[in-house]
Order: structure tokens, then C-alpha cells, then sequence
């Protein structure tokens, strides 16, 4: 009975199983869609192979070749040596000198040399040398042919003289790799003419002998060619020799591709780390995906890292901040930067932020931030515009503050009214009359004055209705505009948040239950002209702030009203989650648009002495702020005094208008200071 084959049924939305592959299909069907770590260590060890391989080759050609030089001198050395030598000077060349000289006087045949006839004394001492200098020097092997062989092997037959029995032979030592009747043979085929030269020759003889040769002439001091030495090494000798140094080769060879491997592992495991061992395509699709996904997001994203500063951001974070275009991996310094001190000291310091606020040039901030791991040094930083909802409190703090003057208004106007109408149902209309000629004029009276100050409708509406609130709640407020001269050319809805939030927060600061009823005054006072701006100055007889306290009244959630108006003294403080501590804030957001500067002074008892010496109204014993908005255009030629006045601040155009007062004293000796963050002076 046949097995029934098992049928897999495929999961839906799985993708398709592949086909299984076996040996090189397999390979190469997978080496496309390998992660791309494992495709740079492949690439990193076949390239790492094909050096090695390159460099070990190289290196054994010029090692062979160097070894190949060294043995050929080692044969010629070699081989001169035993021809020049002691030993055939004394048992070749001498007895050759005494038989020709014999020859020479003696008619007959010469005599064969004893040193090559076997069995004499002379051929053993030859022999004898011969087989030290083989056995000494590693050669395979080392013979003296005489010049008598070397002739009959060419077939010239008996030119020497000598008779045919008394014939010399040569003298051989040879090595198991080796023939002595091969060697002595090839040597007779090369002859004397070829052998018989001035210098040693290195030479290789092929088969039978196959062995390297170096021969040097044997001669007599009157130059007569008496015979060769040769010495022979075999190519299995030659590389046996070479062989440690091919070893070494080998071994180097084999020791760096190990080492090599070893790194490609080691800096694969960190690259799929990196990769999360992702193939090419789905890095550069997920790297498409970041892009897009940067591009589509509204907020600013800044990537900080401690030590070098901003390492990325998208095109919202440039904007919001002002950066500069990315170039390639380059970070940007935060000190390169134009950023208020607060943020760059978030960015730079690395600690956890949740819906802060910051600010720039022109900008309010919403800034979070956090690491990229627990013990990174890398901290992303999100940040999105929160000006426009900054200027949206701003007008509805001026909107509930003209609500609030109206319902005052409002509750004033009909108690006048209920008079007005009760004394006309009692008849007494003549009363009536005037009583309501009397409220006309008192209420078209501030208006008129405002309006003779300056030619500004929003802001006469405004202190219209802060004037009818803080009769209402029994306040005391006085409009000085007598140094006002010229147009007011600044932003009007800047205006309105300046001037609104800083007579509200003194309407707070004199209702507080410690502050006596003859104390509930409040001064607001206009100076300046067209070329030198405008100084708006509000003070107050309220419990004023305290000097620690002056460098931290801008930061947004300080306030002395956390426990409520009534409670309120000199000593704030900061509260993150309270509605309170706003208010300034929004202040100097405004200023900052308007390019202005801003001076808090705690206290106006300070201010008692100078104000007495320079015979002026005494200045109220709260705070005063300064505020001073330049001009729509500086004329061409201004006078010197203008000039000090614009450089000089808020105290300088007080004075360039006419005004030596305690305004002037407020803003310092030379006006609002430079500051690169919120506190008690700033300008921007």
C-alpha cells in the first residue's frame, strides 16, 4: 500500500513558498536577496582572497628569484674555488708544468697526470677534496674532467700525446640525485672550446643530468686549459632549499586571510545590527519610508548629539529655527547658532522635556524632548509653532480685559440711568437734565485728553475701558501723555497686548488685600516722538517684586498670584501647570516682534531720592515696566540728543522727549541691557 503524499495548504496573505534549490542554483538564486551585511562580507572576503593570493605570489617570484640568484653565486663561488684550490694546484697544475717541461726536452708520448689516473695517490687526494666539497656545501654533485677526456668525447682522439692505455678519467662525486657518467658525458658533449673560458659558467643541463652547473677552468700559469670543475646542484635540490621560505610564504598567506575572515565576521555582526540585516532594496526602501515620512511631519525634528551638536533635522526644524541647509553628514554646532539661551541650554544639556516653552527671534516654541536609547548621548527634540495660538491668548486676554470693562461699564451706566429715570418720574426733570449733561462730559473727558496726547483710536479705547474698570474697582488711574509727540507707528495688536497684559497685572498688584485702599493707584505713562519711539511706562503702588526675584519674571509660569490676586506679595514664584505667569510672557513675545526692549524695576522707593533732588512727582512704591518700541524710521539728520535717546533705550528717549522723570530712572543709567534671555531688562 502506497503512501498518500501530504498536500500543505498555503496561508492565506502568506507569501508563496519557493522552489527547493540544491549546490550553485541554490547560491546563486539567493546571493541577490542576501542582507546587505552578508553581501559586503562575501564581496570584503573574496576581495580579501584574490590580494592575498596577488601579494603571495608576487612575494614567491621575488623570494624564488632571489634564492634562484643566491645558488647560481653559491655554484660559481663554489666551483672557482676548487679550481683555483691547494689541493689541484699541487696534484693537476704543478705535475702539468713538470710533464710539459719534460715533454719539451724529451722526444716520446707525455705521461698521464697521476691525479687522474685511478688508484694512484694523487687521485685519491683529488677525489678526496672533490667529495669534502660536495658533502660540505650540499651540492649533488662535483667533478674534475681533465682536458684529455673532454677531447675524446668530442671524438678528436688522442691529440694529448699520452699513449692509448695510460688514459685519464675524471674525478666525480655525486649524490643519489645524481649520475657521474651523465654529468662527465654532457661535459664532453660542451667540449673545451666552451668550457675552456676565463670566468665560471652557470648553466642548466637537461636530461639525462638535469641539474644546475657551474664549471670554472683548470689552468696552468701559462694559460694551458688543463681541465673543468663542475658542481651541479639538482631542482629538487634547489627547492628543498627554498622550501622554509615558501613556507613562510604559505603561512603568511594562510594567517592573514584568518585574520581578515575574522574581521569581516566581526564587522558583520555590527553591520546587521545596523541593518537589522536588511538586503539593499528593503534599506533603500525603508530609507525612502523616513524620507517621506520626515517630509509629511508638521513639526520640527532635531536630532542632538551632545558632543557635536544637531546631526539632523527636516525642513520644518530649519525653518522654525533658522538652520542652515544640510550639507552632507555635517553637524551644526549649537554655539553657530542664533538661539535663545533657555533652548540652547535644553539642546546642549540633554534632559527630558515635555511641552515647553521657548523662544526665538520671532517664535514661540512648544519643545519636547528625549533620548534615542536609555544610555545614549543622542536626544531627539520635537518642536512645533505655538505663535499664532500665543497671539490668540494675547488678543483674549485684551478681549476679556475689554469684557470686563464693559460689564463695569455696563453695571455703571444703568445704576446712572435708574437715577436718571427716577428723577424724572418724580417730576424732577431739570435735575434729570443735568445730572445726565454732567455724565457726558465727565465721560467724553478722558477721551478728549487721550486724544490730544496722541492719534492712536485702538489704545483710546483701550485705557477708555481700563479706565472704566478701574473705576469700577476703586483704582486710581493715571494717563500721563504730555511727552507724547509725534504718531504712533508700531504694530497695533502689539500694543494692545503690551499695554493690556502690563495694566492688568498692576490692577492685580494693588488688589491684593495687603495693599490700603489710599495705595490703590496705578500710572501709565506715554513719551517719545517719531524719530526717538515710544516708551510706554507702567508702575504701580502695589507690594512691588522682589530683587531675587527680577531675573526670573519673564519665565513663563512665574507669577505672585499662584494662591490668587488677594494673597499676592513680592515673592513669586514658578508653577508649570498654573494658568498664572502668562501674561509676561506674551509680553515679551511682543516686544520681540516689534523689536523693542523691556525693564522691570521691583520697587519705586529706590527711586524716592532722585526723584525729590530733580523736583519731580514722587514715583509709586511698586513695580514699574519699561517698555521702548522704536520708531517706523530714524530721519536722516537727527539732533544729537535724539541720537542718545535711540541708542540709550527706554531712559534715553524719555529724555530726548522732554522727560527727566522717575521714567527715565527706570530703565537704568543706559536703558534697557542686551540679554540673550528672559530677565528683568531685555532687548531685542
Amino acid at each position: 500500500m502506497s503512501a498518500t503524499p501530504t498536500r500543505r495548504r498555503r496561508v492565506p496573505g502568506a507569501p508563496p513558498r519557493a522552489r527547493e534549490t540544491t549546490g550553485l542554483r541554490r547560491l546563486l538564486l539567493r546571493w541577490p536577496s542576501s542582507s546587505a551585511a552578508s553581501r559586503i562580507v562575501a564581496a570584503n572576503s573574496i576581495m580579501l582572497v584574490g590580494i592575498v593570493l596577488l601579494l603571495c605570489t608576487a612575494l614567491y617570484l621575488v623570494l624564488s628569484g632571489i634564492n634562484d640568484k643566491h645558488t647560481e653565486e653559491r655554484l660559481a663561488d663554489s666551483a672557482r674555488s676548487v679550481a683555483s684550490g691547494p689541493t689541484l694546484a699541487r696534484y693537476v697544475i704543478a705535475p702539468a708544468l713538470a710533464e710539459s717541461a719534460h715533454a719539451a726536452s724529451a722526444a716520446g708520448p707525455a705521461e698521464p697526470l697521476p691525479a687522474f689516473v685511478h688508484g694512484s695517490n694523487e687521485n685519491a687526494a683529488v677525489a678526496e677534496r672533490v667529495d669534502f666539497q660536495r658533502q660540505a656545501y650540499g651540492f649533488d654533485a662535483v667533478a674534475v674532467v681533465p682536458a684529455s677526456y673532454l677531447e675524446r668525447g668530442r671524438g678528436l682522439g688522442g691529440t694529448s700525446g699520452r699513449p692509448a692505455g695510460a688514459e685519464e678519467t675524471p674525478v666525480t662525486s655525486v649524490s643519489s640525485e645524481a649520475s657521474a657518467t651523465a654529468l662527465t658525458a654532457a661535459l664532453a658533449r660542451l667540449g673545451p672550446e666552451r668550457l675552456s673560458g676565463t670566468e665560471a659558467a652557470v648553466r642548466f643541463l637537461d636530461e639525462p643530468v638535469d641539474l644546475l652547473v657551474a664549471t670554472a677552468p683548470i689552468t696552468s700559469e701559462e694559460g694551458e686549459f688543463l681541465g673543468t670543475v663542475a658542481v651541479g646542484m639538482s631542482p629538487v635540490t634547489v627547492r628543498s632549499e627554498f622550501a622554509p621560505q615558501l613556507a613562510a610564504i604559505v603561512g603568511f598567506g594562510v594567517l592573514t586571510i584568518v585574520l581578515g575572515v575574522l574581521a569581516n565576521w566581526v564587522t558583520s555582526r555590527g553591520l546587521r545590527r545596523a541593518t537589522g540585516d536588511y538586503g539593499t532594496q528593503e534599506i533603500g526602501s525603508v530609507l525612502e519610508y523616513y524620507s517621506s515620512v520626515l517630509r509629511a511631519v508638521s513639526e520640527g525634528l532635531v536630532l542632538v548629539d551632545r558632543g557635536r551638536g544637531i546631526v539632523f533635522h527636516n525642513h520644518e526644524a530649519a525653518e522654525l529655527l533658522g538652520l542652515p541647509p544640510r550639507t552632507g553628514a555635517e553637524a551644526v554646532a549649537l554655539e553657530d547658532l542664533d538661539l535663545d539661551v533657555s533652548l540652547e541650554q535644553l539642546l546642549s544639556e540633554g534632559r527630558y522635556a515635555r511641552d515647553e516653552i521657548h523662544y526665538t527671534t520671532r517664535r514661540v516654541l512648544v519643545v519636547n524632548q528625549q533620548p534615542t536609547s536609555a544610555d545614549s548621548g543622542t536626544w531627539v527634540t520635537t518642536m512645533r509653532d505655538h505663535t499664532e495660538l500665543q497671539g490668540l491668548i494675547g488678543e483674549l486676554v485684551s478681549v476679556r480685559s475689554f469684557s470686563d470693562s464693559l460689564r463695569a461699564q455696563t453695571h455703571e451706566y444703568a445704576n446712572r440711568l435708574h437715577m436718571i429715570v427716577s428723577l424724572m418720574e418724580t417730576g424732577q426733570f431739570e435735575e434729570a437734565v443735568s445730572f445726565a449733561t454732567r455724565e457726558v462730559a465727565q465721560a467724553e473727558r478722558p477721551a478728549d485728553n487721550l486724544l490730544d496726547g496722541f492719534d492712536h483710536p485702538v489704545l483710546s479705547a483701550l485705557l477708555l475701558t481700563k479706565l472704566a474698570q478701574a473705576g469700577e474697582s476703586g483704582i486710581e488711574l493715571d494717563l500721563d501723555t504730555d511727552d507724547l509727540t509725534g504718531p504712533i507707528t508700531a504694530d497695533d495688536r502689539d500694543l494692545v497686548t503690551v499695554v493690556g497684559n502690563l495694566v492688568d497685572n498692576a490692577f492685580d498688584a494693588v488688589s491684593a488685600d495687603a495693599v490700603p485702599a489710599e495705595r490703590k493707584r496705578v500710572r501709565v505713562r506715554f513719551a517719545g516722538r517719531g524719530s526717538s519711539g515710544l516708551v510706554i511706562e507702567v508702575s504701580d503702588d502695589g507690594p512691588g517684586i522682589a530683587e531675587d526675584a527680577l531675573e526670573r519674571v519673564f519665565d513663563r509660569g512665574w507669577s505672585t498670584k499662584h494662591d490668587g490676586v488677594a494673597a499676592s506679595t513680592a515673592e513669586g514664584r514658578e508653577v508649570s501647570t498654573s494658568p498664572r505667569g502668562v501674561g509676561l510672557s506674551i509680553v515679551v513675545q511682543a516686544v520681540r516682534r516689534m523689536h523693542g526692549a523691556i525693564d522691570v524695576q521691583g520697587s519705586g522707593e529706590e527711586l524716592m531720592e532722585d526723584a525729590e533732588a530733580a523736583d519731580l512727582p514722587a514715583p509709586l512704591r511698586g513695580a514699574m515696566f519699561t517698555v521702548w518700541v522704536p520708531g517706523a524710521s530714524p530721519p536722516q539728520e537727527a539732533e544729537p540728543e535724539a541720537a542718545e535717546a535711540e541708542a540709550a533705550g527706554p531712559a534715553g528717549a524719555a529724555e530726548a522727549s522732554g522727560s527727566a522723570g522717575v521714567g527715565s530712572e527706570a530703565a537704568g543709567p543706559g536703558g534697557p541691557r542686551e540679554a540673550d534671555r528672559p530677565g528683568p531688562e531685555q532687548s531685542f
